[in-house]
């Protein structure tokens, strides 16, 4: 079962949730698609992935609490991939959707908010901004699915959207300085 996939230069990036895999895959002829290499990733729950434009480091999120950060895998040699980093926003919170725009990994981080990491060293990414949709999420310090649920980064306006489970849509600007704002209260 392939939860999420993430198509360029004729791989795929398939986050195969339930067997915990991240798996490259030869989707250049559809009718014949073929496994170039596969890695378990830290949590055994791979839920999404996304690669730099080069196709060399990719990003995948594990949504359990097991594993609470993202793992970041070079792919130069798609036959192996090789795990070189890793972030946790906090040890009490889960990443959901990481997608790559230039030098910076976007992520939605249900309790956190959303969140900037500057991943031009993929072996140490950084955090450059954060928006928290929902100030004090986990409060009662359970593991919680509360808050961001979705950004999108793409947009030609430089806009990002990022949802948030209960609070509705947020429309953001990033531009390469640090952001670090709470949410308005309700």
């Amino acid at each position: 079962y392939i939860h999420d996939i993430f198509v360029r230069d004729g791989m795929g990036h398939a986050a195969q949730i339930y067997a915990g895999d991240y798996r490259i895959l030869d989707v250049s002829d559809p009718t014949d698609i073929t496994t170039i290499g596969v890695k378990q990733s830290g949590a055994e729950f791979t839920h999404s992935t996304w690669t730099t434009d080069d196709n060399s480091v990719v990003v995948a999120a594990d949504e359990t609490p097991d594993a609470r950060h993202l793992m970041f895998y070079d792919i130069s040699d798609p036959t192996t991939p090789q795990i070189v980093g890793k972030y946790t926003e906090n040890k009490d919170s889960i990443p959901h959707n990481p997608f790559i725009l230039g030098p910076y990994c976007h992520v939605s981080w249900y309790t956190e908010g959303y969140i900037v990491l500057d991943i031009s060293d993929p072996a140490h990414p950084q955090r450059v901004g954060r928006f928290d949709t929902v100030p004090n999420a986990d409060a009662d310090g359970s593991i919680s699915l509360k808050g961001a649920w979705g950004c999108y980064p793409f947009q030609p306006s430089g806009f990002t959207y990022i949802s948030d489970r209960k609070r509705g849509l947020f429309v953001m600007s990033f531009n390469d300085c640090a952001l670090d704002l709470p949410a308005q209260p309700e």
